[in-house]
């Protein structure tokens, strides 16, 4: 298999990743869908990108491609399929589907994302999902869960807290991601989580669990412009944030860092808001 493309629907708040003693890789698709809309006649989606490979090699853009494909469940009949595609410098990259016209038998979706090359053929399953539009629950498909075997394996696993100086500035998404590689932005980050913001929001203390001794990236994603922005730390160069070795506990430092496009200072007349939005 291919690990090229890290795609994730993500759960739009807070959610850890178990820690265990043996040695583990982050799953290639940490798969959760908390807010689909569906009328039963349609459905969306949230996704979570991360480039990995280039699938135009003999073009000067570097561009990785992937696919929503959507099938009737109770009768596994291909209902629609979603295309999209990141360059290098477009990672991470929240992207909302909008209404995807398309209406199950039942009411019962499956959702399944897939690695593609650039003529859209399906290489790779990442993961399948359900979602019930008359209920409006989501399950997964299968209790296996794709391994990017390409995730660095890690044994000790801290909470990074991050604390932010002011509210955001609009709705959006952000995005959490590491790495062993360094704090330059070209490194291969992984996904720890998406969480959906609104405006006002801000973050005191919310942790997120990271392996030790990773680097820590924010990335704050408004929903006006789709235009991502690194949120800096605290520490030179300000572009990532060097976790430490509190295995399985909360790492003692701090991940200050601060909404961009002038959002409000925090002040303490102000109530402090909770991230993660509703």
């Amino acid at each position: 298999m291919r690990n090229r493309i890290v795609i994730v629907l993500c759960i739009l708040g807070l959610a850890a990743i178990a820690a265990h003693a043996r040695a583990q890789r982050a799953q290639a698709i940490q798969a959760f869908i908390a807010k689909a809309k569906s009328d039963c006649a349609s459905i969306e989606a949230q996704v979570t990108l991360l480039y990995s490979e280039d699938d135009l090699p003999n073009d000067e853009e570097n561009r990785d491609f992937f696919s929503l494909v959507i099938i009737d469940q109770d009768t596994d009949t291909f209902l629609e399929q979603a295309p999209e595609s990141i360059t290098d410098e477009q990672t991470p990259y929240y992207w909302m589907t909008g209404r995807i016209e398309t209406a199950a038998l039942n009411g019962v979706y499956n959702l399944e994302l897939w690695d593609t090359g650039a003529d859209g053929e399906l290489d790779d399953r990442y993961e399948s999902f359900v979602y019930d539009c008359k209920d409006r629950s989501f399950y997964y498909d299968t209790d296996e869960h794709a391994v990017n075997e390409a995730i660095p394996e890690y044994t000790c696993q801290t909470s990074v807290p991050v604390y932010t100086t002011n509210y955001a500035p609009e709705d959006g998404a952000l995005m959490i991601t590491w790495s062993y590689d360094g704090q330059d932005s070209q490194d291969q980050d992984w996904h720890v989580e998406t969480v959906r913001i609104d405006e006002g929001d801000a973050l005191t203390g919310e942790t997120f669990p990271v392996p030790c001794y990773a680097w820590v990236k924010l990335y704050f994603q408004p929903d006006s412009t789709k235009q991502i922005y690194l949120m800096p730390s605290q520490y030179w160069p300000h572009g990532a944030f060097g976790a430490g070795a509190e295995d399985n506990g909360l790492d003692i430092n701090i991940y200050h860092t601060f909404f961009p496009l002038d959002g409000p200072i925090r002040a303490e007349e102000l109530p402090v808001n909770q991230g993660g939005g509703d």
